[in-house]
């Protein structure tokens, strides 16, 4: 995520330049666009490998184990994450 914005920043810099005639040619904005679309590609593949990491995990544990985040996302934020183990037995009795 860091390197898409970054990417956003580059490219948003470039296109001021530009505008304002500030000795960038439009080849250095297409460079950044470019470097952009990679990047926000390179991010999306990024939380899909994830998703699916998780999903097969799960699969694999037989759908015994949970996971419960303290930031309510991803599993990774300013706290980390917690993993939380929830027995089958226990889901039974739910």
């Amino acid at each position: 995520m860091a390197t898409r914005v970054l990417a956003e920043q580059s490219l948003k810099a470039e296109q001021d330049k530009f505008s304002t005639a500030h000795r960038t040619d439009v080849t250095t904005v297409i460079q950044a666009q470019k470097d952009l679309v990679n990047d926000q590609t390179l991010e999306a593949q990024a939380m899909a490998n994830y998703t699916h990491a998780r999903v097969s995990f799960d699969q694999a544990l037989d759908g015994r184990w949970t996971s419960t985040c303290v930031d309510g996302g991803s599993g990774f934020g300013q706290g980390g994450a917690r993993i939380g183990v929830a027995r089958e037995s226990s889901r039974r009795k739910q």
